[in-house]
């Protein structure tokens, strides 16, 4: 059996990395745009299991439903990210790339 400490350094060294966060929808039907996803809140149609990037360090995920017909989208993001540790350091993403390498990033130092 695992002990506590060798439970926790694992935790320890995986979880700076864990730094994703997910927004899943409905995917509105738009007549004429028949097997695509239209996301409203930011207009725009994607076709199934095709992903763009958005602004704001974001991607956006469009995917059959397990209903025929129907569709969702999933936004991907950045999460938020508690080091609680001496032992990172914060690295800063590149604003100008597109998601995930905007994101922020924490590296054993």
């Amino acid at each position: 059996m695992w002990s506590l400490q060798f439970v926790l350094t694992v935790l320890l060294a995986v979880l700076p990395f864990c730094q994703l966060a997910i927004l899943r929808g409905a995917g509105h039907f738009k007549p004429g745009h028949e097997g695509e996803c239209f996301l409203d809140n930011i207009n725009i149609y994607m076709k199934v299991n095709d992903s763009k990037p958005i602004i704001g360090c974001q991607e956006a995920h469009c995917s059959e439903g397990s209903e025929p017909g129907t569709y969702f989208y999933e936004m991907y993001t950045c999460g938020v990210i508690s080091h609680g540790s001496r032992l990172f350091k914060k690295v800063p993403g590149d604003r100008f790339a597109v998601y995930p390498d905007c994101c922020d990033k924490f590296v054993p130092i």
